[in-house]
């Protein structure tokens, strides 16, 4: 009976104690802190993504307004004929020639 006196029962308790708070703490400073933190991160990841992918949609925006400033159109019309038809309705051929920088282009459209 003596040994089982010796076994210090205070101490083995406060140990069990001791242990459970100290899981308790880490469970709740992963809970608390770390946790968010970790979710902060993914949302900030996430939104850089977004901005990046909006900033290469802006730059592709740009580019294409700048090519549409710079488009120039030039054309010379030209009336070759006009005549009554046989619903007695004016009819007109023109010449439609697009004159630009790579090469002009000519078409003919009866009105």
């Amino acid at each position: 009976m003596s040994s089982l006196r010796d076994f210090p029962i205070r101490s083995f308790v406060g140990s069990v104690v001791l242990v459970a708070i100290a899981a308790a703490s880490v469970y709740l400073s992963y809970e608390l802190v770390v946790k968010p933190r970790q979710a902060l991160q993914d949302q900030i990841r996430g939104q850089k993504e977004t901005i990046l992918k909006l900033e290469q949609e802006k730059q592709r925006l740009e580019a294409y307004l700048k090519i549409l400033k710079r488009i120039d159109r030039r054309a010379r019309v030209e009336v070759l004929r006009q005549a009554n038809d046989q619903q007695g309705s004016l009819q007109t051929t023109i010449r439609f020639t697009e004159v630009d920088d790579a090469a002009s282009r000519s078409m003919s459209l009866e009105r």
